[in-house]
């Protein structure tokens, strides 16, 4: 754990900020977004020569997105607990993808919370938009193959105050809307639109819970 490697494990520690690219093809980067540390496990894994080595995996929690994508994946284990979310009341699930991770929780509950809040988050705005999308407000294109509507949740900005996560932040759009979003000629605009939306549809459930 020497050089660019303690560098990240200690980066919060060091106050340091995490910016992840990725290799899209040769000589070409995307980036991701910036992250924060959540912990690391060893691995073995082939190097550029095809000969195995032990490798450190960091487990990285997002900050801020610049595309929509899962940054961690969840055990086997945990995706069938978290199956439980679809039959969760609607406000009790909406308190879990509201959940913020704090720093005195140890790196294994830190995981655990940004994998459940991921999880809360992308069946709550499915959930909350009742097979409707969230932009054109239009019925689901078709159903996936557990037979719900296949909507697409998109994250409208980027947000680190409150986690990239956060349900106010989030729309569920059917693909159409989805790409027009990020590709569209008034995707600023259309973005714009749908957060407008969203705000409003959080205010009224906010306000359905309290009343």
């Amino acid at each position: 754990m020497i050089k660019g490697n303690l560098a990240i494990r200690d980066s919060a520690a060091n106050g340091e900020q995490l910016h992840l690219f990725e290799q899209t093809r040769k000589g070409f980067v995307q980036y991701l977004g910036e992250f924060s540390y959540l912990d690391h496990h060893e691995e073995r894994a082939p190097d550029l020569a095809g000969d195995l080595r032990k490798v450190f995996v960091f487990e990285l929690e997002v900050i801020t997105k610049e595309f929509d994508f899962t940054p961690v994946s969840p055990t086997s284990s945990d995706k069938s607990e978290r199956g439980k979310f679809w039959n969760l009341p609607l406000h009790r699930l909406r308190d879990l993808a509201r959940a913020v991770s704090s720093k005195e929780q140890t790196p294994p509950e830190r995981k655990r919370m940004v994998y459940e809040r991921s999880e809360a988050v992308r069946i709550y705005v499915l959930r909350r938009a009742n097979g409707k999308c969230e932009g054109c407000e239009q019925k689901a294109p078709f159903n996936n193959s557990k037979g719900q509507p296949y909507l697409e949740p998109h994250h409208i900005t980027r947000i680190a105050d409150e986690g990239p996560d956060h349900p106010e932040w989030v729309a569920a759009l059917c693909p159409n809307c989805h790409r027009r979003v990020h590709f569209g000629v008034d995707r600023k605009s259309y973005n714009e639109l749908v957060a407008e939306k969203i705000r409003l549809i959080e205010s009224n459930q906010a306000s359905g819970y309290t009343s």
